[in-house]
C-alpha cells in the first residue's frame, strides 16, 4: 500500500512541476498538443491551430517532412492529425490525416 501511495505522490509532484495542464485558451490547447505529437514533431517542425468546440479545444497539427536532405519541410498529404481535449487537458479523440 505504502508503494502505491509513493508513485501516487511522485506522479503530483511531476503534475505540479509540469504546470497546470488544463486546457483554457488558444495556448494551453497548443502546449497540449504539443505534449502529445512530441515524437513527430522532433526532425521537422509543426504547425498548430487551436479552435474552441463547445467546451472542448482542438488543435489541427500539421506534420512536415523533408523530400530530400537540406530541403525545406514541406506539409504533405495526410500529414496532419486532429486532437480533441477536454477542460482537464486530458485528449478525449484523435483524428488521424489518411
Amino acid at each position: 500500500m505504502s508503494r502505491f501511495l509513493v508513485i501516487l505522490a511522485g506522479a503530483a509532484v511531476t503534475a505540479w512541476a509540469d504546470g497546470s495542464t488544463r486546457v483554457t485558451d488558444e495556448k494551453s490547447a497548443i502546449a497540449a498538443a504539443k505534449r502529445y505529437t512530441k515524437a513527430q514533431c522532433t526532425e521537422t517542425p509543426c504547425q498548430y491551430r487551436p479552435r474552441r468546440e463547445g467546451r472542448q479545444w482542438n488543435v489541427w497539427v500539421e506534420l512536415t517532412r523533408r523530400d530530400r536532405p537540406g530541403a525545406a519541410p514541406q506539409p504533405y498529404h495526410g500529414g496532419h492529425v486532429i486532437l480533441y481535449f477536454n477542460e482537464e487537458g486530458q485528449l478525449v479523440r484523435r483524428i488521424k490525416g489518411e
